[in-house]
């Protein structure tokens, strides 16, 4: 999978926001390494491209639809 998380982390009491980038090759990414709960995530596809929209199971981040390459924010508990 090509995914990249940005080595700076934003924290907020017990909530940490990871951001990064995907490829249009990654279906589902885990971010179990970085947080114990996601909480909330959004995405957003390369300019002029339709966005893709996502799923939440856990630690793991879904790609529900849409094939491009972009940007990604999850926040979630430590």
């Amino acid at each position: 999978m090509a995914i990249t998380i940005d080595s700076r982390m934003h924290v907020m009491g017990d909530l940490v926001m990871v951001s990064g980038t995907y490829t249009d090759e990654d279906a589902t990414f885990s971010l179990a390494d970085h947080l114990s709960e996601i909480l909330s995530v959004t995405m957003n596809a390369a300019t002029g491209v339709a966005a893709a929209s996502a799923g939440i199971d856990g630690t793991n981040i879904l790609l529900v639809c849409g094939s491009a390459a972009g940007k990604f924010t999850a926040l979630g508990k430590r």
